[in-house]
């Protein structure tokens, strides 16, 4: 069976504090958009992990996901995955975490455990804050450390999104590290750490970086696109580099 991943973005996010635990509590409204991994999923005699790899197989979460299923259920899941990954590493766009939930509904359906997606989103809460999310999909209020998720309505007209990434990767402990330093001037902080980003601000004066304040959709698909590549930038595929120097333009996206 093959699988769409879907990434996702976050329509407004704010940090309310540091937990004890050291987890940073939340509200975010994250939404899934059309750029996708794609898993193919099916029975072998082992686990298997082959195609656009970021990581050793043992050391990533679709292979978390599937030690915590058959740790679960106290039987082995014998599964290969083949992922063509073209979701952006370390991008925020959830990616890793958008994998292991594929994977659940994969081990789901291949093995007839007949769970339903809440008793999905309950497992895959021990994978990582985000897989819950993505077992729902759409768009949701998310809050908590990201685990306590409120399904919201679409929109009945589909949204456009210019996605830019820095070439430089960034892990999200560094980011709430960062948080830790600046506060929730996101937009502001970008502007000091990546300059490059005065280019896209010119270019789309409503557009705001997605932190305290919204990620502002403007235009549609054939609008953006266009002015894009007039200003210079090309989409990225499979994730090559693409645009100026130090950003890429990753796509131009719809939900």
């Amino acid at each position: 069976m093959i699988i769409k991943a879907p990434a996702k973005i976050n329509l407004e996010f704010e940090i309310l504090g540091k937990r004890k635990d050291g987890y940073h509590e939340i509200r975010t409204v994250m939404q899934t958009i059309d750029l996708c991994d794609y898993l193919t999923v099916q029975k072998s005699e082992g686990f298997s992990l082959t195609g656009t790899l970021v990581a050793p197989p043992r050391e990533t979460t679709i292979y978390k996901a599937v030690s915590m299923m058959e740790e679960t259920f106290g039987q082995a899941f014998r599964i290969s995955v083949h992922m063509d990954k073209t979701i952006p590493v370390m991008s925020g766009m959830g990616g890793g975490s958008s994998d292991a939930a594929a994977v659940i509904f994969a081990i789901n359906e291949l093995y007839e455990l007949k769970l339903s997606k809440d008793e999905m989103k309950g497992l895959a809460s021990s994978v990582g804050a985000d897989v819950p999310f993505f077992i729902e999909g759409g768009r949701c209020l998310c809050e908590g450390f990201g685990e306590k998720i409120t399904p919201l309505p679409d929109e009945e007209e589909p949204g456009y999104y210019i996605i830019f990434r820095p070439h430089k990767r960034i892990a999200t402990k560094q980011a709430y590290m960062d948080y830790d330093r600046v506060g929730q001037s996101f937009a502001e902080a970008a502007r000091i750490k990546a300059p490059q980003l005065e280019r896209i601000f010119e270019m789309f004066p409503d557009a705001v970086v997605s932190g305290k304040g919204p990620t502002t959709p403007i235009g549609n698909g054939v609008d953006i696109t266009k002015d894009m590549h007039n200003a210079g930038f090309i989409p990225c595929d499979n994730i090559k580099n693409a645009g100026t120097k130090n950003w890429s333009y990753i796509s131009c996206c719809h939900y």
